[in-house]
């Protein structure tokens, strides 16, 4: 699955922010302080010289609202992947490596990954692992830059597809 989180749509103010926070805390209990992962796992990833103080989920989901040019049509381009898998970590490993060495390191946009384990709270759902493309905007020293457009269209969903599909049939099976 892959699509952009727009600013608003049909009046409704979308917040980069509160979308990411669905996703760190699902299904957490209303007594479960902000920001606190209840997601099987969540990594923020960096783009090379970037701030570190991007590495923060909310620092860096918060960032997006707060920095947003007023041209910029998405928040996020976020991208689910579903498989089926034996082993967690082996479906975060793959995802995580496919994410740091096709989409971040070249790209130089910052990405919040974050797994969910349906299975542990009782749904037949596979796991998947969320990639929340900050911006998307290159990201760098001094905080975003400029805007992909490329991943800001539906149009990179094959893009992305077709990529992940290349880089699972090189990666070890273990």
């Amino acid at each position: 699955m892959y699509g952009c989180l727009r600013p608003s749509l049909n009046g409704h103010v979308n917040s980069a922010a509160a979308f990411a926070l669905s996703k760190v805390t699902v299904a957490a209990r209303p007594d479960t302080p902000p920001w606190t992962p209840t997601a099987e796992r969540v990594e923020v990833l960096l783009p090379r010289g970037a701030c570190d103080r991007f590495a923060d989920p909310r620092m860096l989901m918060e960032a997006v609202d707060a920095e947003r040019p007023d041209k910029v049509n998405a928040l996020l381009a976020y991208v689910t992947f579903t498989f089926h898998t034996d082993r967690l970590h082996h479906q975060w490993e793959l995802v995580r490596a496919f994410i740091r060495r096709c989409v971040v390191d070249p790209i130089e946009v910052g990405v919040l990954l974050v797994q969910h384990a349906p299975h542990k709270a009782g749904s037949a759902n596979e796991p998947h692992v969320h990639a929340l493309i900050a911006g998307p905007r290159r990201l760098g020293p001094l905080g975003f830059v400029e805007p992909i457009p490329a991943l800001m269209r539906d149009s990179a969903h094959p893009l992305i597809r077709d990529a992940f599909r290349a880089f699972e049939r090189r990666w070890p099976k273990s």
